[in-house]
């Protein structure tokens, strides 16, 4: 199961409680995020200069959901299971 969220707050995170009515979700996920320090920043035809980044989260599960903080403007896609 995939949960994208884009926060377009330039200036803040955003912690968000995620309620999952499909059942448990596994504490282990999957993190996709796109960001950048820059809002300007924008890729052209020699550079990548805006990359996402990937890595390996441990999320606090509590009955069937969990929270989890949201970059300010940032595109973040979690990768998670279901128990």
């Amino acid at each position: 199961m995939y949960l994208n969220v884009l926060n377009r707050n330039e200036k803040q995170d955003l912690l968000a409680r995620i309620d999952n009515i499909a059942g448990r979700v596994d504490p282990a996920a999957s993190v996709w995020e796109l960001n950048h320090s820059d809002l300007k920043m924008e890729n052209d035809f020699k550079s990548d200069k805006v990359k996402p980044t990937t890595r390996n989260a441990s999320l606090s599960v509590v009955d069937s959901g969990f929270s989890y903080t949201f970059p300010k403007h940032s595109l973040t896609i979690l990768k998670l299971k279901l128990q």
